[in-house]
């Protein structure tokens, strides 16, 4: 099933205006959305948002080359409650300029709010993760989603909201840490009980089956997130 919606959205010195259009595909399997960006030739990549906060926050794309502020409802995407992520979305921009603001922002109050602006890859697959440093900063980050799987084991990168020891159940690796705001290497999980980011026990039973590759989002005060990636 197939959702389209069309916003027209002035360019800048543009004979055509750029369209920003919303399509929202479903299956069994659940929905996609689909948001294009202006008219012409595309480059895309699939992104998936995670709010690790307390507040339900809702992110925004908007490509340099459109007018206005990122916050304006025009560029909104999608609105993802507390501890929570969003379903894939397909998210295409101009072939001719790969600048794009993604932003993030209380669904209430509107008054806490963060940016940042990247070049994006075509093709490539991302992460989008609304976070708080230190309990009382929010901050956004964005990085690329990585594929690692492994028959017989858990293949686990481990993003934290403050620096934190990991232990994996292993003499070996007793030094590991995760750094507040940075996405890990790939670990090697034997058992899904074996994780321990912090003193936050992380059970990858709950989220899937072995062999697959996980992002694990934890905070210092117990909450995970578990994403396949």
């Amino acid at each position: 099933m197939y959702l389209s919606f069309g916003k027209s959205v002035p360019g800048k010195s543009y004979m055509l205006k750029n369209l920003l259009t919303l399509v929202i595909c479903c299956s069994l399997l659940g929905c996609r959305i689909e948001v294009n960006v202006g008219l012409g030739v595309y480059d895309d990549g699939d992104f998936r948002f995670i709010n690790n906060t307390d507040l339900t926050m809702t992110f925004f794309i908007k490509n340099t080359l459109q007018s206005g502020n990122v916050f304006d409802s025009d560029y909104e995407i999608v609105t993802v409650n507390p501890q929570r992520l969003s379903n894939d979305v397909r998210y295409r921009w101009l072939k001719e300029n790969a600048v794009n603001q993604i932003a993030s922002q209380d669904t209430n109050s509107r008054m806490i709010g963060q940016s940042l602006t990247a070049s994006l890859r075509d093709k490539e697959d991302y992460w989008v993760v609304s976070w708080l440093l230190n309990q009382s900063n929010y901050r956004l980050s964005l990085f690329s989603r990585r594929q690692n799987d492994t028959a017989g084991e858990f293949q686990v990168r481990i993003f934290a909201n403050q620096t934190l020891q990991i232990d994996l159940n292993d003499p070996s690796t007793a030094s590991l840490v995760a750094e507040a705001g940075l996405v890990t290497p790939f670990y090697s999980i034997a058992q899904c009980d074996d994780l321990t980011v912090g003193d936050i026990a992380v059970d990858l039973c709950q989220a899937g089956e072995i062999g697959r590759s996980y992002l694990v989002i934890v905070d210092a005060n117990g909450q995970v997130v578990i994403a396949r990636e």
